[in-house]
């Protein structure tokens, strides 16, 4: 169980965002179903995560379906609560807190097409700053103070009204992170980026690269599928 813990564990980071009002997602996107393919390298190794999504806005739920490197389900809510099931071996390992909730995902602002600041101000950011280059539109966040220790200044870079860029930089004015969302496409007057390049600078000569795509997205009634109802079966083994 520790190697799916740590494979949901580097998902969450990667997706990491904030929540989502329900009332906000348009009814053809109540319900959501996609492929992500994750591929890390990091001090020359490459590593690979393969898995289905489905979404349920009106419900509030999320079946992610793990299919490479190991297969395992993960299925969380909007309260938090989550569930890591393991069907090879029937264990289930149950989890609880705000990390493991169901919207807390950046994917939630863009299929509600409420992705102007990504969440940001729900978050407790403040704008700072508003700038053209360009033809660029580049806007400075302040964190709120739980954050402040991790970063001190968070810079988003929008083209056309939707987001291309975010820097994360601490107090000395270093980058922490970089984020590019590219490759957008429409669905059902929606825009998604269908790729994401994440760097994260851990010292001088020690950073990774992640990238992430989006495939055979599928809304409405074209995404139906028996996995959106997925339930743990009643005699798997609770773990720790």
């Amino acid at each position: 169980m520790k190697l799916y813990k740590s494979l949901y564990l580097f998902l969450a980071v990667l997706l990491a965002g904030s929540l989502l009002a329900f009332t906000t997602v348009p009814q053809a996107i109540r319900k959501v179903r996609l492929k992500m393919e994750t591929k890390t390298l990091q001090k020359g190794t490459y590593s690979k995560v393969q898995s289905e999504v489905f979404y349920r806005f009106d419900q509030g739920t999320m079946v992610q379906h793990y299919t490479y490197p190991v297969e395992f389900f993960f299925l969380s809510n909007d309260r938090g609560e989550a569930k890591i099931y393991d069907p090879k071996h029937n264990t289930i390992s149950i989890k609880q807190g705000k990390s493991f909730s169901s919207e807390n995902n950046y994917l939630y602002y863009f299929l509600s097409n409420n992705a102007n600041d990504l969440g940001f101000k729900e978050q407790g950011f403040q704008l700072q700053n508003t700038r053209f280059e360009n033809g660029y539109m580049v806007t400075d966040w302040l964190p709120p103070r739980n954050l402040s220790k991790t970063f001190a200044q968070v810079e988003m870079v929008h083209e056309n009204y939707l987001p291309i860029f975010i820097r994360f930089i601490d107090a000395k004015g270093a980058t922490l992170k970089k984020v590019y969302y590219y490759q957008y496409q429409q669905f059902d007057k929606v825009s998604i980026p269908m790729r994401v390049t994440q760097i994260d600078f851990f010292t001088e000569v020690d950073s990774s690269i992640t990238k992430t795509s989006f495939s055979e997205l599928k809304t409405g009634d074209a995404s139906e599928h028996e996995y959106f109802n997925y339930q743990v079966p009643d005699n798997a083994r609770v773990v720790e």
